[in-house]
Formats: structure tokens, C-alpha cells, sequence
């Protein structure tokens, strides 16, 4: 025979366990939804401020944003883009001291 105890305890173990699975689910669900499109906008929308990389609107050299790894373009040639690691909108045109090559 069991203790009542017992059985209550297991009982509340189970609803915890269960209670901890749900939460679990509710707090990955947009993930699960919508991460793949989440991922992608955040890998083209930098954290560094323009300033702190010496950004600006015109090329240096051959070098400029349209050519450069970070680039997200806009949706022509000539209209603005973002960038993986500057924030804000990017000229294609422009340069910062955060210009990589496109491999």
C-alpha cells in the first residue's frame, strides 16, 4: 500500500514536469514559426553604429558596400540596403572600415 503522500507527490512531479514542457513549447513556438524568417532579417540589420566604423556615403577606391560581404541590397541596384554588421540603411555606394571582400 502506498502513503497518499506519495502518490500526491508524484502527482505534482508530473503536473511540474508537464507545466515545464508547455512553457518550454509556448517560449519556442515563434522560433519554430517564424525563425527562419526572423534569422534572416536579423543577419541584415548590424548593432555597430555608422560612426564607430567610419561609414560613409561614398566609395573608397573600388571599395564600396555593393561589393562587400556584409551587403543585404535593397530591392533595385541603386536603392538603399542594410548590412550584417553596420545599423541603419546602407547606400550601396557607401564604405566602412568594415569592408570585406565578397568571396
Amino acid at each position: 500500500m502506498t502513503d497518499s503522500n506519495d502518490t500526491t507527490n508524484v502527482d505534482r512531479r508530473t503536473a511540474l514536469k508537464r507545466l515545464l514542457g508547455i512553457s518550454v513549447a509556448v517560449a519556442a513556438a515563434p522560433a519554430l514559426l517564424f525563425g527562419n524568417q526572423a534569422q534572416a532579417d536579423d543577419k541584415c540589420h548590424g548593432s555597430t553604429p555608422k560612426k564607430a566604423l567610419n561609414y560613409q556615403d561614398k566609395p573608397s577606391g573600388k571599395h564600396m558596400c555593393s561589393n562587400c560581404m556584409h551587403f543585404c541590397p535593397g530591392p533595385s541596384a541603386k536603392a538603399m540596403g542594410t548590412c550584417k554588421v553596420v545599423k541603419g540603411p546602407i547606400s550601396p555606394h557607401g564604405w566602412c572600415a568594415a569592408w570585406a571582400a565578397k568571396s
